[in-house]
């Protein structure tokens, strides 16, 4: 009943917010504060949705609406003695917004950069059809709405809000948030760069590959080597047998008590170097929500057969376990715009709480690395396909350059493009330029693929070569300890002898 009324709540503040600012229906409310924004406005409510900040206060008709794209940088700042807020600086007005007087200041400000390096993604694939998917067992809608469809639809990102505020967008260039223009492309795509790089990787693999061979049949040298040695120690105890006999009669019966050491068969090892199988781990920025409450920057690792929680810098962990895959008990995708529950089963952790601008990929790959597992809409979330493999095979790209999933990083000029755009810039491209393109990305990762295969063979080699060290000192004791025997047996044959 709680999430319900939460979701009744948040339901209400993004029909003001579309009703007051002219929003899509795309636009949903993630979080709102109470706010000042300076200088000279009364109080008021700073509103965040996917693309926009939305300032409006009830005591004028002052409104603000900031389109996260055209933000230049989102900084703490002070003005005055007694005063601390968030300035955000636009590329067309020199003078910053400053927005003071929070009641969860920090919370604000990572909400506000996330968001603005991480553009809120959905992947719409041609054919995944316009009506909501079929709710089975595994896919369950929370709801106390008699026909949930009416209040959820898939997003249709090419939408866009007027704005009174911009200039019309220069072409060839793709805005967070909707639609992407691009004139024709006549430039030809430069093959040589990336055939040249494929081809040294794939040298160089092979290179690691012979490299490898040898090490393995320096494994089998070694082995052949020990043996030997131990071989020899055989041929000492017999010969310390008949010398024991010859010595004395006490030496003759305690050959005749002491049994004859069989010697021991050696056969042949195998030295080949397994390679350990990939362990790809995905990394997604995320806002981490703690039991406060608080919203921390942070990033959601996805193992083979683990998945995790660190800083944002990937160096360290944070107070989360690592949780397996088979004890996720559910997945659910809360009311609240882009905030998602990862629950788990009782004795395993509570839950995991995050904010991600890419809640449908991330809802995929877990759906994909656990299939069993109960994926839950709550009452007005927003609704999207995450069954299909097609979805984390989507390269997703923000606005700071990085990447994840797929091959390919979704960035052109360093213009930043979803997924389903860059899709409709290969689209318009001439065909010359399509196939220079696929053959480029094919090249790319053929050299990704190399390295990946080199770094795996690097290691193994490494724990070989340890291996092998700590074999050969031991041979180097062994042949140490022979000689002393040798040594030995001479002087006592020089006894018996005088």
């Amino acid at each position: 009943m709680a999430d319900y009324k939460k979701g009744q709540k948040m339901s209400q503040k993004t029909e003001y917010a579309r009703r007051e600012f002219s929003l899509p229906d795309t636009e949903s409310v993630i979080q709102d504060y109470r706010s000042y924004l300076r200088p000279f406005k009364p109080p008021g409510k700073l509103m965040v949705t996917q693309n926009y900040m939305l300032w409006f206060t009830h005591y004028s008709s002052s409104r603000e609406m900031i389109n996260f794209s055209k933000v230049k940088n989102i900084r703490l700042d002070s003005e005055g003695i007694f005063s601390s807020g968030i300035a955000v600086e636009l590329e067309s007005n020199p003078v910053p917004y400053f927005f003071s007087g929070f009641m969860h200041k920090m919370e604000a400000y990572n909400l506000l950069v996330y968001l603005w390096h991480h553009p809120v993604s959905y992947i719409r694939l041609d054919d995944i059809p316009d009506e909501l998917p079929e709710t089975t067992s595994n896919d369950v809608i929370l709801s106390n709405d008699p026909d949930p469809s009416q209040t959820n639809a898939y997003l249709d990102l090419d939408a866009r809000p007027p704005s009174a505020t911009t200039s019309p967008r220069p072409a060839s260039v793709a805005v967070a948030g909707g639609g992407f223009e691009q004139e024709q492309i006549t430039e030809e795509v430069d093959l040589e760069a990336s055939a040249l790089a494929r081809q040294r990787a794939l040298e160089a693999r092979q290179i690691t590959q012979d490299t490898m061979e040898e090490i393995s049949q320096q494994g089998e040298i070694i082995d052949d080597i020990e043996h030997d040695v131990e071989r020899v120690h055989n041929q000492l105890d017999k010969s310390n047998r008949h010398l024991r006999g010859i010595e004395s009669v006490h030496g003759t019966l305690a050959n005749k008590v002491i049994p004859v050491r069989k010697s021991k068969e050696y056969g042949r090892i195998d030295r080949t170097i397994k390679v350990a199988e990939k362990n790809i781990v995905e990394v997604i920025y995320i806002l981490n929500k703690l039991p406060s409450c608080d919203l921390v920057p942070a990033t959601l690792h996805l193992a083979t057969e683990t998945l995790y929680i660190l800083n944002e810098s990937k160096t360290e962990r944070t107070n989360e376990p690592v949780f397996r895959y088979d004890c996720i008990q559910q997945v659910v995708i809360r009311a609240r715009p882009q905030h998602l529950d990862i629950r788990f089963e009782s004795g395993k952790g509570s839950r995991l709480r995050l904010v991600t601008s890419y809640l449908q990929w991330v809802v995929s790959e877990l759906h994909s690395r656990a299939p069993n597992t109960l994926i839950v809409f709550e009452n007005n979330a927003t609704m999207f396909d995450y069954k299909d493999p097609r979805i984390r095979l989507r390269s997703v790209t923000n606005r700071k350059g990085g990447s994840f999933g797929g091959g390919s990083k979704g960035s052109v000029d360093g213009v930043f493009m979803r997924p389903h755009e860059q899709d409709a810039f290969v689209e318009k491209a001439p065909d010359k330029v399509k196939a220079a393109l696929e053959q480029q990305d094919q090249d790319l990762d053929d050299v990704a693929d190399a390295l990946a295969d080199m770094k795996g063979m690097a290691l193994a080699m490494g724990d070989t070569l340890d291996q092998q060290t700590a074999q050969i000192q031991k041979v180097n004791k062994r042949v140490a300890e022979a000689n002393d025997r040798v040594e030995y047996s001479n002087v006592r044959m020089s006894n018996i002898l005088v």
